[in-house]
């Protein structure tokens, strides 16, 4: 287990919001130098505390992908090893943004992106193997509110 001290806490809570934060920007959050919050964040990056850094495009940038679905699918049976491999199958594809294991009903919470309607269920239809699947919900997301001011 990696250390994570308060300041690293907050670094990382601060890179959630914007991880293109300079260290300047970052000193001013977490009360340290730039030059410490740099290392720092060089450090949680070198020891996986930082698994990866992303874009999240505006919804009208790229055509191919305007369309953003989240899904949750229920699997015939819920065995952690057929779930990593579906997952690893899944997320082998470019409009799977984001895959969730998750407790509860589901099994499984996709965030997905598609050019249109027709895209999402022909990759339902293609991928959600009845084997496999046992049911799924989607949903069409209106608004990315995690960026609004």
């Amino acid at each position: 287990m990696m250390d994570i001290d308060a300041f690293d806490t907050a670094i990382l809570r601060a890179l959630q919001k914007n991880s293109r934060q300079t260290g300047q920007e970052l000193s001013e959050v977490v009360g340290l130098s730039p030059a410490a919050c740099l290392r720092r964040l060089q450090r949680l990056r070198q020891n996986g505390a930082i698994a990866r850094e992303i874009a999240i495009l505006a919804p009208d940038v790229l055509p191919e992908a305007r369309l953003r679905v989240v899904v949750t699918l229920r699997l015939v049976k819920h065995m952690q090893r057929t779930a990593n491999a579906f997952a690893r199958r899944l997320r082998a594809h470019d409009v799977v943004e984001t895959v969730l294991s998750v407790a509860g009903a589901d099994d499984l919470v996709l965030l997905m992106a598609f050019p249109s309607i027709e895209a999402f269920t022909e990759f339902a239809d293609t991928h959600f193997e009845p084997d496999i699947v046992a049911g799924y919900e989607s949903r069409i997301v209106l608004h990315d509110l995690s960026a609004a001011a």
